[in-house]
């Protein structure tokens, strides 16, 4: 079975920090990733649903036209916009469920995960492997980058990441060591 469905609906939550995120490294920036966005599913709301296969187009081309980096900082504003529950006290419980609120954010589909899904690997008390399934459809940059802010946002000693790529495995497309 796929582990993408083109015809389930995602949240507009996270698309609105990512696009937020955008305005930090410039206005410019912000505009053309809205524009991008809206081009592809209308104005953009938190609380509305979009079609996955255009959601997979917009950041196709937000990748495309303003690059890795502004990917992954939106991937980390993104991972810092995850509520998490009172029992999340730390990174390692956030990544232990965040395939949750992956998961969450996806509706209308047969599949439990329509858009991939992460693989999380504990390699230590401050370092973890990481990886995307071939049905991820927001790409590595922007996993990347929510790794990084889940780090950011549940770490109370450091907002420092070092991000190393590594050897996907074979239900993999991309796999990265975190390390904080």
């Amino acid at each position: 079975m796929s582990d993408y469905d083109p015809d389930a609906e995602a949240t507009g939550k996270y698309m609105v920090a990512f696009i937020e995120s955008a305005g930090k490294v410039s206005p410019v920036f912000e505009r053309k990733v809205r524009e991008i966005f809206e081009n592809h599913m209308g104005t953009l709301e938190e609380d509305s649903w979009y079609l996955n296969a255009n959601v997979e187009k917009a950041f196709d081309e937000v990748l495309e036209e303003v690059g890795e980096k502004t990917m992954m900082e939106g991937g980390v504003e993104s991972g810092k916009a995850i509520d998490w529950p009172n029992e999340v006290e730390t990174v390692m419980d956030g990544f232990n469920i965040w395939n949750t609120f992956h998961e969450a954010a996806y509706r209308d589909s047969d599949l439990d995960f329509p858009a991939g899904r992460y693989t999380v690997e504990h390699l230590g008390d401050r370092k973890v492997r990481i990886g995307i399934t071939e049905g991820y459809n927001l790409s590595a940059e922007f996993a990347k980058g929510c790794s990084k802010g889940i780090v950011q946002e549940l770490s109370d000693t450091s907002n420092r990441t070092r991000l190393e790529d590594t050897e996907p495995n074979l239900d993999e497309q991309a796999a990265w060591v975190l390390e904080w």
